[in-house]
């Protein structure tokens, strides 16, 4: 399947690593003298948020053999995002700071943390946001402390007592920090994708504290990580691809990983066809080797026959879950349990959220309006997306 792929996509699919055998090496450079349309190579790349992977291994690799101006491009990008990584990092710490001194406890999620637990570098992860997640009875403390910290409540406008309540309803609200980076904070990691939520409090078990930039914070651990970045990944139909490189890397990284621990969080959230389809992707793109039990897992034509349709949509920038009724048919196959498909569809079609606020803002005591303006709006808006 890879093999039908442009060399250019085969090429952004083996630079998206920081560990590369000689044999690779070797295909890179030659991929390299092959490739011709540099300009779809950036745009696939820029797509896929895969710039920085893709500097690091030509620039290391083969640099010699890039168009000046490619690599110069790509120089530019990469200092650009390291150094705005650089700030957030900074604004983790800093938030992450706050709720030590006022006993809050906070989760960092994806952002430079990942970058930094995956490739050792947290300038190779490019990303829009900051997400933490925090105990659902800490939310308001901890929005009360931010906007002492000059940060504002996000869309622009919303009230305190509206966004509160947008929060309760759904997963996450927005803040813009003081340096204007949207700061999205999670009460439950889940958004409705699993029958059991991914609460702090679930996932305390599976917590364990490491070391960001010299400071103390939690990570997951490499079992939990796996199958939260499987599950938010699916979800999104693996656009932009970064996540599932991310995974790759992750289990490239961990030699001991513990599959049985996998799979046994996997079957608590009923995500296991979620994790089969993302360990059959990584198998295929990144020729990962996994364990022969493993292997025989994960070896199933329907999950075979949606690992080939991501694939082909590697190229496709246009997006393929844009549509309710593509993004319902889509999940249909990767449900554990057919209900936990309905009540995912019902919960995204109906519980509002600010990007509802955004489109008509209504004032608190209207605001179960909202529970019939949602569907309608996704329902005649073409291309709306649920959830």
């Amino acid at each position: 399947m890879v093999a039908r792929l442009s060399r250019e996509n085969r090429l952004l699919l083996l630079s998206a690593s920081t560990r590369h055998t000689e044999g690779e090496k070797n295909i890179i450079q030659g991929l390299v003298r092959e490739t011709t349309d540099w300009a779809y190579l950036l745009d696939v790349a820029e797509y896929h948020r895969l710039l920085p992977l893709l500097y690091k291994t030509l620039s290391s690799v083969c640099p010699e053999l890039v168009p000046q101006n490619v690599m110069a491009s790509l120089n530019q990008y990469y200092k650009t995002n390291a150094a705005r990584n650089f700030l957030m990092a900074g604004t983790i710490l800093r938030i992450n700071s706050i709720c030590q001194i006022n006993k809050i406890e906070t989760l960092p999620i994806k952002g430079p943390l990942l970058s930094a637990v995956v490739y050792g570098d947290f300038s190779l992860r490019s990303f829009s946001d900051i997400d933490i997640l925090v105990r659902e009875r800490d939310i308001q403390k901890l929005i009360d402390l931010l906007l002492q910290e000059k940060y504002r409540l996000y869309p622009p406008g919303i009230s305190l007592d509206i966004f509160l309540k947008f929060l309760r309803v759904n997963h996450d609200g927005r803040l813009l920090t003081d340096k204007g980076f949207l700061f999205e904070l999670h009460r439950d990691l889940a958004d409705w994708y699993t029958p059991k939520e991914m609460t702090f409090e679930r996932l305390t078990p599976y917590l364990r504290e490491t070391e960001f930039l010299g400071y103390p914070v939690k990570e997951m651990c490499p079992e939990m990580l796996l199958a939260y970045l499987a599950l938010h990944g699916n979800k999104h139909g693996w656009v932009p691809l970064e996540q599932l490189c991310c995974i790759a890397e992750l289990i490239r990284k961990e030699q001991t990983l513990d599959w049985d621990l996998l799979f046994g969080i996997a079957g608590d959230y009923k995500i296991v066809r979620r994790v089969n389809l993302t360990l059959r992707l990584v198998h295929v793109l990144f020729e990962i080797n996994l364990p022969e039990g493993i292997s025989r897992k994960v070896a199933d034509k329907k999950i075979d026959a949606l690992a080939n349709t991501i694939i082909e949509k590697i190229a496709d920038r246009q997006g393929y879950l844009a549509r309710f009724r593509d993004k319902a048919r889509y999940h249909r196959k990767l449900m554990d349990r057919r209900r936990d498909l309905l009540s995912f569809l019902m919960k995204g079609l109906a519980a509002p959220g600010t990007d509802d606020w955004e489109h008509l803002a209504m004032p608190l005591p209207l605001f179960s309006l909202y529970y019939i303006y949602k569907p309608l709006r996704i329902i005649f808006t073409p291309h709306e997306k649920s959830g």
